[in-house]
């Protein structure tokens, strides 16, 4: 048998019945993906999420702050992938009214994970409700909270807090109710001198942002005590009359 006749006889046996055989050969490559899938593991992470809001809108409730993300790939490959290689966000850019909207929490690769295949990525939950207010602004006073007495024979005779004020901002409602602000509590025990001190203030809602710094200094100025005792029901003795 020549060369040619050999060519010949195997192309032919290559392409008789080829329907069967294109059938066999795709059943081998899904049988392949198929094991190739039951060998994924899978982690979840856990990511904030991340809102894109108008200018004059904000939240005016709590909501979810934090997304569950699944991962599914190689073993190796998704325990790689760190919080910040997976961005978790929702829309809520288009609305320009007070109101409740819901969006769909979308992800995005970011990092290792932009490289990584086979990867599948879910997040739960899928969709997010928020309340969305006006953004307002207000200037409120400062009010230090004191605790303690000063040395013995020695008083707080008087005290500034420096800013007095400190503007915050919000949604609508939440802003209307604040009417001043809390310092962290400023310990005057054992004090027998004028003194100063930085602390935070309190944040009172955490839908209330601070435009200006949450730190201020209290200055307290301490004095000797005047000691007041007060006597009731004291007889009264008139002396030195004349005897007419």
């Amino acid at each position: 048998m020549t060369v040619s006749q050999r060519a010949s006889r195997l192309i032919f046996r290559l392409f008789s019945n080829w329907p069967a055989k294109a059938l066999a050969l795709g059943a081998a490559i899904l049988l392949y993906l198929l094991v190739g899938l039951d060998s994924l593991e899978e982690r979840y992470i856990t990511v904030p999420v991340r809102l894109d809001l108008p200018p004059t809108l904000v939240p005016a409730a709590e909501y979810p702050n934090f997304a569950r993300v699944y991962l599914r790939g190689r073993g190796s490959d998704i325990f790689s992938i760190s919080e910040d290689d997976i961005q978790v966000s929702a829309d809520f850019s288009s609305y320009s009214q007070e109101g409740v909207f819901q969006a769909s929490l979308t992800h995005r690769r970011l990092g290792v994970a932009e490289t990584i295949e086979p990867l599948e990525v879910r997040v739960e939950p899928g969709l997010i409700t928020l309340t969305l207010e006006d953004r307002v602004s207000a200037t409120v006073p400062v009010i230090p909270i004191l605790s303690g007495s000063p040395a013995p024979g020695f008083e707080l005779s008087s005290y500034s807090v420096i800013p007095s004020e400190i503007r915050i901002y919000g949604p609508r409602s939440a802003v209307q109710r604040v009417n001043e602000l809390n310092t962290e509590s400023i310990e005057l025990s054992g004090q027998d001198e004028d003194f100063s001190v930085r602390v935070s203030v309190l944040q009172s809602d955490p839908l209330i942002r601070f435009e200006d710094a949450r730190l201020v200094e209290f200055r307290g100025e301490i004095s000797d005590s005047i000691l007041v005792n007060t006597f009731e029901n004291v007889p009264v003795v008139i002396l030195g009359l004349d005897p007419a």
